[in-house]
């Protein structure tokens, strides 16, 4: 399917914002998959009936948050057998241990429609986020073609308050505006599957009814740094989600051959991608329902880790 045609699907399945001023909104989830700099909010949150698209503005990144059917049954076999064996893998791991000085450094390969009405375009995004959320971080897009690198900061939220962008992408100290920390590194999490799904249930935007706890989840394992057992944790948590199945035979945004673990509606599936031997996370992806998958392959996790910098690169 072109990229044209997609791109009006999506926009058809989703409901107007309910939450934003609607220009404002739309100027920001698209100025994210352009190559002109947009202006940064962080995080939208669209709020739709049917489904609510999470931006994940560090890299212009699409995820909808999908609604289950109702009455789907939850605990399929296949998906907790293959997030089982991405649980086992992540415990392997070796945990970090960060300082509040440091950063977490996210590097993601993303899809995006390009600049004419059937190209395609992969853009490599590097992130570092405060490991306490309260310092400026700092984003970096590398486009393809005459795109070059763009760069915009990430405010830290100190004592409820946060810096404003200026039209140019720059923040203004001067003027600030209310704000609710995201720290890069995601402690003290639950480390059981019960409790891990209770708390992606509870988080503001899932309880508010704006992103799904299967959406939350994608949005943890590539924002923020998390421990393995709590990592494991997350994946048998959306293995006790409704509705989620797998399906096989998908590629992540980097071309890495997966299995995907998803959830869905009559009109968009989102998915966890991995590896289909080891349960080793790869990325996201949506599909539009309907006929043959319509796959948008937004994303590929590269690397995640902790770093001393803005601007440095792990060895």
């Amino acid at each position: 399917m072109k990229t044209g045609t997609v791109m009006r699907q999506l926009g058809e399945a989703l409901d107007p914002p309910a939450c934003l001023e609607p220009f404002r909104a739309r100027h920001r989830v698209f100025s994210g998959l352009s190559t002109a700099p947009p202006r940064w909010r962080g995080r939208l949150l669209l709020a739709g009936a049917a489904a609510a698209v999470v931006v994940l503005l560090a890299g212009g990144i699409a995820v909808v948050a999908v609604r289950p059917v109702p009455g789907a049954p939850a605990e399929n076999p296949e998906a907790l057998a293959l997030l089982t064996r991405a649980a086992a893998f992540v415990r392997l791991e070796s945990p970090l241990s960060p300082k509040v000085d440091q950063f977490v450094f996210v590097e993601i390969k993303a899809w995006g429609p390009g600049l004419g009405p059937d190209a395609e375009r992969v853009t490599l995004i590097r992130s570092w986020r405060s490991v306490n959320g309260d310092v400026d971080g700092l984003v970096q897009r590398d486009e393809p073609g005459e795109g070059g690198r763009l760069e915009f900061p990430i405010p830290g939220c100190r004592n409820g308050r946060a810096s404003e962008w200026v039209d140019d992408g720059r923040l203004d100290a001067t003027r600030t505006r209310p704000c609710e920390s995201e720290p890069g590194y995601r402690a003290n999490l639950p480390t059981g599957p019960d409790g891990m799904l209770t708390f992606l249930r509870h988080l503001p935007a899932v309880a508010a009814g704006s992103q799904s706890a299967f959406a939350a989840a994608a949005d943890l394992l590539q924002q923020s740094y998390i421990q393995p057992q709590a990592r494991a944790s997350l994946f048998l948590a959306v293995a006790k989600l409704p509705g989620v199945t797998v399906r096989s035979g998908v590629t992540d945004a980097a071309g890495r051959a997966g299995v995907a673990v998803g959830q869905g509606n009559t009109t968009t599936r989102q998915e966890l991608i991995f590896e289909p031997d080891t349960g080793q996370f790869l990325g996201t992806q949506l599909n539009l329902a309907g006929g043959e998958p319509t796959a948008l392959r937004p994303t590929a996790l590269l690397r995640n880790t902790i770093v001393n910098r803005i601007g440095e690169l792990p060895v």
